[in-house]
């Protein structure tokens, strides 16, 4: 979804007011009210274009990898670990000092014990977690434009599929995690739509969100 270009210039209200318009009715006749100078009047119909473009179908902002835990001092402040655990730690860079002629063979041994003692990496959220983060900012991005406000109620969709395996990218946290998902559409019928397109009947569903409960995504099996 497009950012207002004129963020912090006397054009960000047209360009806002264009967008709100549009994203709301889906109108593509809008003309931009007077007076208005010709370039407010310019801003203005890009927001329009913006605003059709956004109510057609949206798309979940990109974000960054969650930091995680680099040293065993870190992983160490993540919770309580027994005395057996804490022995094995404090001698794997032991292990790994006799382990010099094979270092590869020393990395993958830290690998080994990292992943039997804490569990698979939970940095990433869980789907439907990701799935609701994802809107989340899809939400912000709305409010941001001024097409909605913080207190409204705007019901968003979107089809997502649980299966790994995609190797679509890491521009998000379900692509970064295997998953697959669709773009963010104002209707439930668009999202099923896509979801049925996209196959992997059983694994695929649509998310629910409703901005004014930002912590809670419904899942709904499109059969």
């Amino acid at each position: 979804m497009s950012v207002n270009p004129h963020a912090g210039t006397d054009l960000e209200e047209p360009w806002q007011q264009g967008f709100a318009a549009a994203f709301i009715t889906g109108a593509d006749t809008l003309s931009a009210p007077s007076p208005l100078s010709p370039e407010a009047q310019d801003a203005y119909t890009e927001g329009v274009d913006a605003g059709l473009a956004a109510n057609r179908a949206m798309v979940i902002p990109a974000t960054g990898a969650p930091p995680g835990p680099n040293t065993w001092a870190e992983i160490f402040e993540i919770g309580e670990i027994t005395g057996d655990v804490l022995y094995t730690i404090h001698h794997v860079s032991e292990v790994q000092e006799m382990m010099k002629f094979g270092a590869g063979l020393a990395g993958a041994f830290t690998i080994f014990i990292s992943v039997a003692i804490f569990g698979p990496d939970r940095r990433e959220p869980f789907f439907d977690e990701a799935a609701r983060e994802g809107m989340r900012r899809v939400k912000d991005q709305l409010v941001q434009a001024g097409a909605i406000s913080a207190d409204d109620n705007l019901e968003l969709f979107m089809a997502a599929c649980d299966l790994g395996g995609h190797g679509l990218g890491d521009t998000d946290e379900l692509l970064r995690q295997g998953f697959w998902h669709g773009q963010v559409f104002l209707t439930f019928e668009a999202a099923q739509n896509e979801a049925r397109q996209h196959g992997h009947s059983g694994h695929t569903q649509v998310a629910r969100f409703q901005t004014v409960t930002p912590d809670i995504v419904e899942l709904i099996d499109v059969g």
